[in-house]
């Protein structure tokens, strides 16, 4: 009992210093925002003093900025600030001091530190009390271009020692005021800034110099940053700018065949997430998903609810040496995702408004009344025909004796009588779309940097009321607070709206043309074939699904002065994630009512110190990280259940109104916790040498005592052959040429929290006595595993970096060959032990495979230009052991048949027997057939020639699922202001790879497939005794082997297409904005699969499967306007 207490008593502390810190940081962002949103607010509180007698108006504006953080932006062409003015202020605010200062002539207006002065609009020009002689003005024009010769837009353009400036425009060109002896300052960012004399000249042409320094790209590596030179791991950054404008409700489905190595499967429901892998599989069909870090954090939640918007970039983890930072939950990869910050000193405004029209790209289509009543006759063949042949009809077969219920019947024959059908196709799809809306307000000074977001996305599919719509906000708030201190807060909400009931598309497809979803009245019935609920009562059941996710990051930085290069980080997160899914049926449980309310409540909080030292010597260079943290997730859950509702007018509001007898409530809860550190030196010498290593040690509390943590280490090289001095004379033609090479080991936490304890279910399993009431029990429904552990991945990966021609020509190698050991199964147990399975460490897997991509610039001119990036991956795994069992006692370590899992073979088999054609009827005649086939059925190869088949001595592996390999290419084509991209997708299976087993298309007789609306006969190529030689086998059934069919999936793809045009600067500047672009784009417009004749999309897989969905095709129109 006192441990229990001081249980409680420890977590009640624990849980209000938890709520102190989600006060701090609340507290900190309401500061923070007001800083931004409050504009007044700092010139309110500012106070200034003054006393300057007949001077210069820009004197003034000097004093206010020595006391102050205020600044002056002003047109030295309307704005004489040589004006005598006179001043006397003591505490005075800042907008006090400008009505008495500024002539009449001019206004101003204050937006945070920031203050503009211009001319007064219809106001008479006031002469100054001592007019000053004004220098003679000139206009200068030129372009501005890259050494490739290429134009660069957004350039600054300033004249040296005023606020008079301008940028460029899209086509590099530029236009400004100055003085006859002005001096131009050129500025642009991973370029050198460069001086210009405009004496003499009017047209002025500069051709921008890089800062290789600055040009050499900042990746994101897991608690911190490093430089892409420096990297000896497989990281690869994501190109978001290229899919901006495609219709992309999840963030993942930018990333879709974008990223050699990275495996992002289709999107078929509104709101859905795909599927996501890294370099194969890594276990036995378990979880392959990769982790996913957002701004340093490890991210528990659904990537749907983020807003693509808000994604600065994304850099792909793949090889141990750059994921082992991650430890045990590292080996599937890492996806660090980086949110968006400020980026200029002035205040951004933009707004992006879009809107997709969407239609199926590829559809199975429902059958039509005529087509299902001559299934009917086909699948009773041998009665609706006569014998022996069965090659003529029979006049006395009657279809409607199959039809079950009178409405059928009725149906049947006034569609006989008039050809009046239902189409509950039509009634139940509707047109698709996608609207999405984004503002963002973003900016930096020298102290503040800030980035405000809001977006709305609205998603309706093709299946009326499957829609989704999110709602989300952001904020990114830093400052300096001192030299040496700075303080942010990442912090973001959605709410994700999930509501409204729809049919699944297996409902869609099966309600017959022959039923009507009205009665004589014109109102819906309730149970059109006396069974099932009528569709469209389904889409009017009250239904809530609603998510909410609250991210709020926290992070302090401190450089200590007299420790130069060393920094403190630190890293506290708070993750709230609720979902409450309510639903009332009123037709549900035999017309008497049903509701339930479910709901969700996960929290997750993590905090890391990080400890970096990044210090230079001479050619020696040194970035050492460490990194001590913890992480606990809690998660509660409550469900309740009510039926039989004799009032149904509350519905789920009060579920207690329904039969107390039949009511239902359940609850649970779960918590976890780990804690971790990790270490990591990167060196350098010379720009030519390259080492890097890691160490992270785990511990988490789902695992057995034996077993509390593991250690990950991975080490690396590099050498850039192309900075020795031996390389010099290559350097016309080879620009880079960089060689890695990594071995580390990773792991992944592959059971549930509770998973190594011995578990106790409880429920309703006595009853003492006849008519006696039942009683709870309480038995062990698991065994215990003190030693059970990591699953551990461990691997090398050869890599190659190269650039040609000055880079115009560059990419990437890989090759990695990895083994995960360790693989957690659950063996099969007698069942006289009184349990069925028990957890173990036992599998091993082995993946290997190359990825290469290539970027090139394949045409540079003034006005045109061309470039191009090329993808490629394959990968190959097998599996090693499984439970290392050898019964036959052969050597060789047995296969696990029933599970698909074969030694020495990849893991996704197409395993059964092989179709060799079609048995006949002359077949059956001539005494041919065997036992269990029949005509029309497939005939399957013996493979032992024993004369009989067998499912043990004659099945065999056909084929495998997963992609021989991937390739795409992206391509993107600049004239002036116009910009055309488009991307192509592509995965072939080669000789055995990316097959398909679809069986028949749905087929039979009774009342399953009497009664029931099928695929359009356009699918089906079926056997009859007059079609001997169809596709499919007959209808009616099969033979008691089943033998599937294999079609193979290759598809190439025009994924994305995009068409923008960039409005010119010299219109929109009239109009005080900044930039604007109209687009127009493509989604998944053409698909190629020869081999795909029917049936969903290949990508799915799904064939004639009826539950499937379909892959969505768009056009989208949108704009991007930027103030």
């Amino acid at each position: 009992m006192k441990k229990k207490k001081l249980k409680q008593k420890f977590l009640s502390r624990e849980l209000k210093k938890l709520f102190c810190i989600m006060k701090l940081i609340f507290v900190f962002l309401l500061l923070s925002s007001n800083l931004v949103l409050g504009s007044q607010t700092y010139a309110q509180i500012t106070s200034l003093n003054l006393n300057l007698t007949n001077v210069e108006l820009e004197e003034v504006f000097d004093a206010i900025r020595r006391q102050s953080e205020f600044e002056f932006f002003y047109n030295n062409d309307q704005v004489n600030t040589s004006v005598k003015v006179s001043v006397k202020a003591k505490d005075t605010d800042i907008y006090t001091i400008l009505e008495q200062t500024l002539p009449d002539i001019y206004e101003y207006k204050i937006n945070d530190r920031y203050i503009l002065i211009s001319k007064r609009k219809e106001v008479a020009p006031v002469l100054s009390p001592e007019p000053q002689p004004q220098q003679a003005k000139k206009t200068i024009t030129g372009t501005i271009t890259d050494k490739d010769g290429e134009a660069v837009i957004g350039v600054n353009i300033v004249e040296k020692g005023t606020t008079n400036g301008t940028v460029t425009d899209v086509g590099g060109r530029f236009s400004l005021n100055v003085e006859n002896d002005a001096v131009i300052l050129i500025s642009y960012i991973g370029y050198l800034t460069q001086e210009v004399s405009t004496v003499g000249k009017t047209v002025i042409d500069i051709v921008l110099q890089e800062d290789t320094q600055a040009l050499d790209e900042l990746v994101v590596v897991g608690y911190g940053t490093m430089r892409k030179s420096d990297l000896t791991g497989a990281v690869t950054r994501a190109n978001m700018d290229f899919f901006k404008d495609a219709p992309n409700v999840n963030l993942l489905q930018s990333l879709q065949g974008s990223v050699p190595g990275l495996n992002v499967g289709s999107v078929t429901r509104s709101g859905s997430s795909p599927s996501i892998s890294i370099r194969g599989s890594t276990n036995f069909g378990q979880n392959d998903t990769p982790l996913i870090v957002i701004d340093g954090i490890i991210y528990r939640g659904d990537i749907v609810d983020l807003n693509p918007n808000d994604i600065e970039s994304i850099d792909i983890l793949k090889d141990a040496s750059s994921t082992a930072i991650y430890g045990s939950e590292s080996a599937n990869g890492v996806i660090i995702i980086t949110t968006q910050k400020g980026k200029q000193a002035k205040p951004s405004i933009q707004f992006n408004s879009s809107y997709t029209f969407q239609s199926p790209s590829n559809l199975v289509e429902p059958g039509d009344a005529a087509w299902n009543v001559k299934s009917i006759a086909d699948s009773y063949w041998e009665l609706s025909r006569i014998g022996p042949d069965y090659l003529e009809p029979n006049p006395e077969f009657d279809p409607a004796i199959y039809f079950k219920t009178e409405d059928y019947r009725n149906g049947y024959y006034q569609w006989l009588e008039s050809g009046l059908e239902h189409d509950w196709w039509d009634l139940l799809t509707d047109n698709a779309y996608i609207m999405e809306n984004n503002i963002s307000v973003g900016g930096a000074t020298d102290r503040l940097n800030y980035y405000y977001s809001a977006g709305y996305t609205n998603q309706s599919g093709m299946i009326r009321n499957d829609d989704y719509k999110r709602y989300s906000f952001k904020i990114n708030l830093s400052t300096d607070i001192t030299d040496w201190l700075n303080i942010g807060i990442n912090s973001s909400y959605s709410l994700n709206d999930f509501s409204g009931a729809s049919v699944n598309m297996g409902e869609l497809f099966e309600y017959h043309p022959l039923l009507s979803p009205y009665d004589n009245n014109g109102e819906l019935i309730v149970r059109p074939d006396g069974l099932r609920l009528n569709p469209l009562k389904i889409e009017k059941i009250d239904n809530l699904d609603k998510r909410e996710n609250l991210l709020g990051i926290f992070h302090t930085d401190i450089k200590l002065p007299f420790l130069k290069g060393f920094n403190y980080r630190m890293n506290y997160s708070l993750n709230k994630r609720t979902s409450r899914n309510y639903q009332f049926d009123e037709w549900a449980y035999n017309l008497l009512g049903e509701g339930y309310k479910n709901y969700s409540n996960n929290l997750d909080w993590t905090l890391d110190n990080i400890f970096s030292y990044i210090r230079s010597f001479d050619k020696h260079n040194l970035n050492l990280t460490f990194v001590y943290g913890v992480e606990k997730r809690q998660a509660d859950f409550t469900n309740t259940l009510g039926r039989d509702y004799t009032d149904k007018t509350l519905g789920y509001h009060s579920l207690g109104l329904g039969n107390a007898t039949l009511s239902q409530i359940g609850s649970n809860s779960w918590e976890e916790s780990s804690l971790y550190s990790m270490g990591r030196a990167v060196y350098n010498f010379d720009d030519k040498y390259l080492l890097t290593g890691t160490i992270r040690r785990d511990g988490f509390s789902g695992f057995g005592k034996n077993n509390k943590f593991g250690i990950f280490p991975s080490v690396a090289l590099g050498w850039i052959m192309t900075n020795e001095s031996f390389m010099e004379n290559s350097s016309d033609w080879l620009s880079l040429l960089k060689i890695r090479l990594s071995y580390g080991t990773t792991g992944r936490r592959a059971l549930n929290r509770y998973q190594t304890l011995a578990r106790v279910s409880t429920g309703y399993s006595y009853i003492f006595g006849d008519g006696g009431s039942p009683v709870i029990g309480k038995w062990m429904s698991s065994l215990s595993n003190d030693d059970l552990k990591w699953e551990t991945t461990t691997g090398i990966n050869l890599g190659f970096d190269y650039g040609l021609f000055k880079n115009r020509i560059s990419g990437s190698f890989e090759y990695y060959n990895t083994t995960s050991k360790n693989i957690l199964y659950d063996i099969s147990l007698p069942r006289l032990t009184g349990f069925n399975s028990i957890s173990s460490n036992i599998g091993q897997i082995h993946n290997h495979g190359f990825e290469f991509a290539l970027n090139g610039i394949i045409f540079n001119g003034k006005d045109f230009s061309w470039d191009g990036t090329l993808n490629f991956s394959l990968n190959r795994d097998k599996i090693k052991s499984i439970i290392g069992a050898d019964n036959d006692n052969d050597g060789i370590e047995d296969d696990l048949i029933a599970d698909g899992l074969f030694i020495n073979e990849p893991l996704n088999v197409i395993y059964g027997f092989e179709n060799i054609g079609m048995w006949q009827i002359s077949d059956q005649k001539a005494g041919l057939i065997p036992q269990g086939f029949f005509p029309g059925t497939y005939k399957v190869r013996d493979l032992n020639n024993d004369g009989e088949i067998t499912t043990d001595k004659d099945r065999k592996i056909l084929a495998y699922r997963d992609p021989g390999y991937r390739i795409s290419f992206a391509t993107t084509f600049n004239y002036k202001n116009l910009r055309l991209q488009m991307f192509f997708n592509s995965i072939q299976g080669g000789k055995n790879h990316y097959y398909s087993t679809a069986y028949n298309p749905p087929g039979g007789n009774g009342d399953s497939w009497d009664n029931r609306n099928k695929p359009a006969q356009k699918y089906y190529d079926y056997w009859l005794p007059e079609n001997p030689d169809a596709k499919y086998s007959r209808l009616d059934k099969g033979s008691s082997f089943n033998t599937p069919l294999l079609h193979q999936r290759n598809f190439i793809r025009l994924q994305d297409i995009s068409l923008s045009y960039f409005i010119p600067s010299d219109v929109i500047n009239t109009i005080n904005i900044q930039s604007l672009r109209i687009f127009i784009s493509g989604k998944n417009l053409f698909t190629w699969a020869p081999q795909w004749r029917h049936g969903w999309d290949p990508e799915t897989g799904e064939a004639f499967n009826v539950n499937g969905s379909p892959l969505m095709k768009g056009i989208t129109l949108g704009m991007n306007l930027e103030f």
